[in-house]
């Protein structure tokens, strides 16, 4: 008898359609427990940013007023010039008790263009609810509210959604859809704005001599240079492999030549270390300037093409132009 029952249980097993997991709890105490878990923690009100640059980034609302502008010091700081350096603010009023639900108020702080909330310009203080929108210049945020571990899952995925996981910077698709709303911006204002196209010279010679752990050591630090050459409005993207591209809104060809030969001096200069010794690095870099007509493939292509001549021309250089010979560049070399 009690074989049969064995072999009996080891069929149920095999066949999946006639097994199910027994949980201790219903599915209603499990979502009740999980309600009062979040109940205990606290909401947090979180703005999403939904329409312009940087779309799905979250940015937490603080205990202090949370100052939102185009400012280095605003608290939420956005890249978008319809904003005013201090736009506008919101006041989380009851902070202090955490099983409240979030009770938070919409200021204007006397901005150039106004703010609206949900289609309407506000002239008075006003008080949000979750899934108001409010509007700046051509932006838009939604407010939501967030316990902490909800929070930090957006977190992690707007991270893996936008970044590269190596480097830290931009990715590829996140710069692309950047580069968008630039060049329509750019054309629209008729204001200037530039690309460069960085590829490190030799980079496989790197790997195959060190390993690829050290050439991993490599792109990063080149990152944290192309950082701290940049304005917080630029935007720096590792494109891929050892290419990586810059967009510099409001700036026109000679000052992105100055840029890009501002990154590559602080390049040539470094040096990585590698056991008892240090290694070298040069990068050659092409640049291109919008024009009224361009997508982003076009201002790319252009700027691809100028990297080919300066990697054509020696390396470890600048080109920002279409029209200089290869070979003119080599007897500049020399």
């Amino acid at each position: 008898m009690e074989n049969n029952e064995s072999n009996h249980y080891q069929e149920r097993i095999a066949d999946s359609d006639s097994t199910e997991t027994i949980f201790p709890e219903s599915a209603s105490k499990v979502e009740s427990s999980i309600r009062k878990r979040r109940a205990e923690d606290g909401f947090h009100p979180v703005l999403i940013l939904m329409h312009g640059i940087q779309r799905g980034a979250r940015y937490k609302v603080t205990q202090e007023p949370t100052v939102i502008g185009r400012s280095r010091g605003a608290d939420i700081q956005l890249n978008d010039v319809g904003i005013s350096r201090h736009h506008a603010r919101v006041i989380w009023e009851n902070s202090d008790n955490p099983k409240e639900t979030p009770r938070c108020f919409l200021e204007d702080m006397e901005s150039r263009n106004g703010t609206e909330l949900n289609g309407r310009v506000i002239n008075r203080r006003v008080q949000l609810r979750e899934r108001d929108r409010i509007t700046l210049g051509r932006t838009t945020l939604v407010l939501a509210f967030r316990d902490q571990e909800e929070i930090l899952h957006d977190q992690d995925l707007y991270q893996s959604a936008t970044r590269d996981g190596l480097t830290g910077l931009d990715n590829r698709q996140q710069l692309s859809y950047v580069l968008r709303h630039l060049l329509s911006s750019s054309a629209r204002r008729r204001v200037a704005l530039s690309m460069l196209l960085i590829d490190i010279d030799h980079f496989k010679q790197i790997n195959d001599t060190h390993g690829h752990t050290f050439g991993d050591g490599v792109l990063k630090s080149l990152a944290d240079v192309l950082v701290s050459c940049l304005r917080t409005s630029d935007l720096a993207c590792r494109w891929g492999g050892e290419e990586f591209v810059i967009s510099l809104p409001n700036t026109a060809k000679e000052q992105a030549i100055e840029v890009a030969e501002r990154i590559r001096i602080k390049v040539e200069e470094m040096k990585i270390p590698l056991d008892d010794k240090f290694v070298k690095l040069t990068i050659s870099v092409g640049v291109s300037e919008a024009r009224h007509s361009d997508s982003v493939q076009s201002l790319f292509d252009r700027a691809d093409h100028r990297l080919y001549l300066a990697k054509s021309g020696g390396r470890n250089r600048v080109c920002a132009f279409d029209d200089t010979p290869v070979s003119q560049l080599e007897t500049n070399e020399t």
